[in-house]
């Protein structure tokens, strides 16, 4: 059994099927990837209320022990994938029928139902991936009180003023301070790329060979990752920054807040903005 950190919470839907995906750190320092395939999406309705549940395809309910605040027994409706679940969810409201739970993503409903905070003990075998990810598939996850060092990067662009060309970025942190630039001749100081596509390949080779846990800065978000993802679609490139295969992808908080979130595989993205 082995003990670390999660820092990445995710999901990813391989062949119409979820995969709870927890990306972290062991004690040793080492990263590593959790895929649970066994896990479904669902949310609970008052039993007094499974009626409603009728017309509903493609769901499957089971029986609780479980009572809501008001003292009421509870089912628990199970959907085949997330994506599926607020729209069972806002068909229910809509019929009058409470929801209760229906609101919990998909990998922190994974967490919370094994009392999981950050720190987790893995007990299963493993397969090492590129670069050194540990992957363990369908492990036994339980509580841990693991607190490994996390590695922490800061990222800053330097655009043209509408963002339609990248100058340079700088990076600090895992133990280094450097500056990449486009450029067709040597700056002193700097790492030169003769154009901007070697400079943001080179760029994007750089981070990963860091491999930071955490990605910071100031607006990092909504400009520096937005402007890196737009000029690297342009010039034909993946926006790859993370452990395995997959771009960097965007949402913005349904809530009040309307906070951005970037989305980098086994990595997590920290605004000073938001923060």
């Amino acid at each position: 059994m082995q003990s670390g950190f999660v820092v990445q919470p995710t999901y990813r839907v391989r062949e119409d099927r979820p995969v709870v995906q927890l990306f972290g750190r062991l004690e040793g320092g080492k990263a590593f990837l959790v895929e649970d395939d066994r896990f479904r999406p669902y949310f609970f309705v008052p039993k007094q209320q499974e009626a409603a549940l009728a017309a509903e395809h493609d769901i499957r309910t089971e029986a609780t022990e479980l009572r809501d605040l008001q003292g009421r027994e509870v089912v628990r409706v199970i959907a085949r994938i997330p994506a599926a679940v607020p729209h069972i969810r806002d068909r229910l409201l809509e019929k009058g029928c409470e929801v209760l739970e229906g609101d919990i993503r998909f990998a922190y409903r994974y967490l919370i139902d094994r009392g999981i905070r950050g720190a987790v003990a893995i007990d299963g075998s493993h397969q090492v991936l590129e670069e050194g990810l540990l992957r363990f598939r369908n492990p036994e996850v339980h509580p841990s009180k693991s607190r490994p060092a996390l590695r922490t990067l800061s990222v800053d662009l330097e655009t043209s003023p509408n963002a339609s060309r990248i100058f340079s970025a700088a990076l600090a942190g895992c133990g280094v301070e450097e500056v990449h630039v486009v450029s067709t001749r040597p700056v002193e100081g700097a790492r030169d790329h003769a154009d901007e596509r070697l400079f943001l390949a080179g760029l994007m080779a750089r981070i990963r060979e860091l491999d930071p846990v955490i990605l910071v800065g100031w607006n990092v978000v909504d400009f520096d990752l937005r402007v890196l993802a737009n000029r690297c679609h342009t010039l034909l490139l993946a926006s790859r920054l993370g452990r395995v295969e997959g771009e960097i992808r965007f949402q913005r908080d349904t809530s009040f807040t309307r906070q951005s979130r970037a989305e980098i595989p086994g990595r997590v993205v920290l605004d000073g903005i938001p923060l």
